[in-house]
């Protein structure tokens, strides 16, 4: 099966179970994705550079792809990415109780800031690690190979603005908890089989 057609046959699961709505950031509110590229430009001294043309983001049932990105382009990647940003939905629906918009002030607020903004941000620490699992089970199920190292690598350094800084305990969490064998339990705990 192309990536192409997976990628649409997901986001029609996920469309009809989250209501999401998938676009690019120069597709809407491309000033904006390019104004937080800039901040994050300075907060990170140029290290994250890619925000706007490498990186996805997730605002409350809206999935913005980067810069360019356009459905018949869809890779296996993005298939993986897609299943990343389910687990961001779904956690602006847990925290706003059904509410999307509650939903984004709350979890934004915690993402962001909480307890501090970097080195030990909890909530974006865990937001993301839950999503990276994700990734690691959709990588698997489409025969890629998960590469655990750059998950641990993104959350402990300026890509995701140091977000945990202890990489021990972050390898810790991924090796448990991201394992070949757990990958049928995982796909029937996401909502279908292989």
């Amino acid at each position: 099966m192309s990536p192409q057609t997976k990628f649409e046959q997901w986001y029609a699961t996920e469309r009809r179970k989250r209501k999401i709505y998938v676009t690019s950031k120069d597709q809407q509110w491309a000033p904006l994705w390019k104004a937080i590229h800039w901040i994050l430009l300075v907060l990170t001294f140029g290290k994250q550079n890619k925000f706007y043309t490498h990186y996805t983001t997730t605002i409350g049932r809206t999935i913005f792809y980067p810069a360019g990105w356009r459905f018949e382009n869809a890779t296996y990647k993005n298939c993986v990415i897609l299943r990343h940003e389910c687990d961001h939905v779904d956690w602006f629906l847990k925290f706003g109780l059904g509410n999307e918009w509650l939903g984004i002030f709350v979890v934004g607020l915690l993402y962001l800031l909480f307890p501090l903004p970097v080195c030990f941000a909890w909530f974006r620490y865990v937001f993301e690690r839950v999503a990276y699992r994700t990734s690691y089970y959709a990588a698997l199920e489409l025969g890629l190979k998960p590469d655990i190292e750059h998950y641990i690598e993104q959350l402990t350094g300026p890509k995701y603005l140091w977000t945990w800084i202890l990489k021990d305990q972050v390898r810790a969490w991924f090796r448990k908890h991201c394992r070949p064998d757990l990958l049928d339990q995982y796909s029937i705990s996401w909502g279908g089989a292989k």
